[in-house]
C-alpha cells in the first residue's frame, strides 16, 4: 500500500517535469495503422513538484467556492485525496486471498467507504508532517536565495604574506532582493502549493491509520466479550508445541527461583 497504493510518485526535490503521457494508454503502429490499447500500470505515475502543482491547480479549478483569492476550498483535499487513493481497491483486489476473500472484502468496503467521506483526522501527526513539509520548502528557498545573493571578494591577506585570498559573502541587500521574489503573486499557485502540502500529510496519516487500525481490532474488547474464558485461552496460547515449550520454561523458572531462595536462606 506505501510503495503503489497511490497514483501519483511525487519528486519534491526535481524541479524539472517529467514526460507527459498516459500509462494506460499503449500506441503501437503496424501497417500505418494506429491501435491504441488500454495497459494496466502497477506503479504510480511520476509528477515533479511543478507537475504536481499543476495537478493541483486544474483539480481546484473544477470545485471552486467561495473561498477568498489566495486560498483553497477545504473540499479540495477531498478531491485530491480521492484521485491519490484510486488504486487502493484494485490493489487490495489482487491480494486478498480467496478464502478469505468475502469477509476481506466487508472489512474493504468499509475502508473504501470511509476513503470517500471528507478528510478528517484529530491526530496532531498530520500538523507535524504539515509543518515540516511547508518548513523543507521555506529552508530550501532561503537556501537558494542565499546562494543567489553570495558574492566573492579578493583582499590582500596581512597575515599569509604579501598574497591575496578570495572570500564569499552574502550581500544583505541582494539577499533581501532574492527574498522577495520569492514571494508567489499567482493567486492559483499559492493556495495550489498550501493544498498540496496538505494533502500530502493526510495521505500519509491516512495510510498509517488504515494500515494499523485493523491489527488493533482483532482482539479488541468488542471482540473478545462473546468468547468464553477458555476459549479466549485458547486463541492466545497457540499451537501445542508453543505451549508445552511455555510450560517447560515455567517449570525452569520455578525451580531456579526455589534454589535461589534456598541459597539465600542458607547464607543467612
Amino acid at each position: 500500500m506505501r510503495q503503489r497504493g497511490h497514483k501519483y510518485q511525487i519528486d519534491r526535490e526535481s524541479d524539472g517535469e517529467y514526460p507527459i503521457c498516459d500509462p494506460d494508454i499503449e500506441i503501437s503502429s503496424s501497417r500505418h495503422e494506429i491501435e491504441v490499447k488500454k495497459k494496466r500500470s502497477s506503479e504510480p505515475q511520476k509528477k515533479t513538484r511543478k507537475q504536481a502543482v499543476q495537478w493541483v491547480i486544474q483539480t481546484m479549478q473544477r470545485s471552486r467556492g467561495r473561498e477568498l483569492p489566495g486560498t483553497f476550498n477545504p473540499m479540495l483535499i477531498d478531491h485530491l485525496f480521492w484521485d491519490q487513493s484510486e488504486p487502493w481497491e484494485t490493489l487490495v483486489q489482487e491480494h486478498i486471498n480467496p478464502v478469505a476473500r468475502a469477509s476481506a472484502l466487508d472489512e474493504f468496503k468499509h475502508t473504501v467507504k470511509d476513503t470517500k467521506r471528507h478528510p478528517i483526522t484529530y491526530n496532531d501527526y498530520f500538523s507535524d508532517t504539515l509543518q515540516k513539509r511547508q518548513q523543507e520548502r521555506s529552508s530550501n528557498s532561503i537556501s537558494r536565495s542565499t546562494q543567489e545573493a553570495t558574492v566573492s571578494v579578493t583582499h590582500k591577506t596581512f597575515t599569509g604574506g604579501s598574497g591575496y585570498e578570495q572570500k564569499n559573502f552574502s550581500d544583505p541587500g541582494l539577499l533581501q532582493q532574492a527574498l522577495n521574489r520569492t514571494t508567489e503573486k499567482d493567486m492559483d499557485k499559492f493556495p495550489a502549493e498550501q493544498a498540496l502540502d496538505a494533502h500530502d500529510a493526510y495521505y500519509k496519516q491516512a495510510i498509517e491509520r488504515h494500515l494499523i487500525a485493523g491489527p488493533t481490532e482483532i482482539l479488541s474488547p468488542t471482540v473478545a466479550a462473546p468468547y468464553s474464558d477458555k476459549e479466549v485461552c485458547f486463541i492466545a496460547a497457540g499451537s501445542s508445541g508453543v505451549v508445552q515449550m511455555r510450560e517447560h520454561l515455567q517449570s525452569k523458572k520455578k525451580m531456579s527461583e526455589a534454589g535461589q531462595e534456598a541459597f539465600r536462606n542458607a547464607v543467612g
